[in-house]
């Protein structure tokens, strides 16, 4: 049974497209991030920011967790998993996800303007009093769109570098969520 990875960065719609998979599948979804947060807060001398081991850089203990997730939840088993999370990466997927039994992609938002995609996050934020977004001011946002944005241009230019999909979702969010719908739902349909 094949696998759906989806990676990108936060806010790029990872999560809204997992359940839109998971409506017409009913399949198993991994919100990965949440499983690597609450270790993240609950074991912090695990997950040390300092990855340097004697001037080598370290693997991200998350990305470590979420290749595992990957690999056995529910090997057993054979039925879909759909693997949502902004810690693996194009490199990652490309070289331990590859094959027949997966399907992955990757979402952001390299050509977002900065102050709209506040507002959008803003408006989307206005129903869910639980969005990590309310703990932050505009200024702290704006820097973390600012960051999103660079780090979408590095993942679009590695997706690129592997041969494997992204889907830009700087302008008309839903069509371009859509279009990786699509995309997936075409592919799992070919299996």
């Amino acid at each position: 049974m094949k696998n759906v990875i989806i990676g990108g960065v936060c806010r790029a719609g990872k999560s809204r497209l997992a359940n839109m998979i998971f409506t017409h599948t009913k399949s198993t979804i991994i919100h990965a991030d949440t499983l690597t947060n609450f270790l993240k807060n609950n074991v912090p001398e695990r997950f040390s920011v300092n990855f340097q081991l004697d001037g080598i850089l370290k693997p991200d203990p998350s990305e470590i967790i979420i290749k595992k997730l990957i690999r056995n939840m529910g090997k057993e088993f054979d039925y879909l998993k759909i693997v949502e999370s902004s810690v693996i990466t194009p490199a990652t997927v490309n070289q331990h996800f590859r094959g027949e039994e997966y399907i992955s992609l990757f979402l952001g938002y390299p050509r977002v303007d900065i102050p709209q995609k506040l507002n959008e996050i803003r408006q989307a934020a206005i129903d869910d009093r639980y969005c990590w977004s309310h703990q932050y001011s505009d200024q702290e946002m704006l820097s973390y769109i600012k960051h999103f944005k660079q780090l979408s241009i590095e993942i679009e230019r590695d997706c690129k570098q592997v041969s494997l999909q992204f889907i830009d979702v700087s302008e008309n969010w839903s069509n371009a969520i859509q279009t990786a719908y699509d995309s997936i739902i075409f592919q799992l349909a070919a299996a």
